[in-house]
């Protein structure tokens, strides 16, 4: 979706237009001289700060930014249970060094006992 040139509101800097989108930034040039340009975090500038003019290109926006949101719960869930598979692996390495351990000691007392 292309937003170059689509006017926006913003309820500090006013009026302005889309006049550039730069990995996950959206520029905007405010129609006061005194605003000029000002860049903002794309799509999510778009639930508080920005309103597009046009209805229907503010729909599609509101969508990638419903889509953002979920993957972000997506990644989170993903990096816990990723996190719960790391604790659970350190788990079962310890418990392995303690069996490893008494084995050992166990070994080295039998020993004792022999000589």
């Amino acid at each position: 979706m292309n937003l170059i040139n689509e006017s926006v509101q913003h309820a500090k800097f006013g009026a302005g237009a889309i006049v550039n989108i730069e990995q996950s930034r959206v520029v905007v040039k405010f129609a006061d001289e005194k605003q000029g340009e000002k860049s903002f975090i794309f799509p999510d500038a778009f639930e508080t700060y920005l309103k597009l003019d046009s209805a229907k290109v503010q729909k599609e926006v509101m969508k990638q930014l419903s889509l953002k949101k979920e993957q972000v719960v997506l990644d989170k869930e993903i990096k816990m249970q990723e996190n719960q598979k790391k604790e659970e692996e350190i788990k079962e390495e310890k418990l392995e060094l303690a069996k490893s351990k008494k084995k050992t000691a166990k070994a080295a007392a039998a020993k004792k006992k022999m000589a």
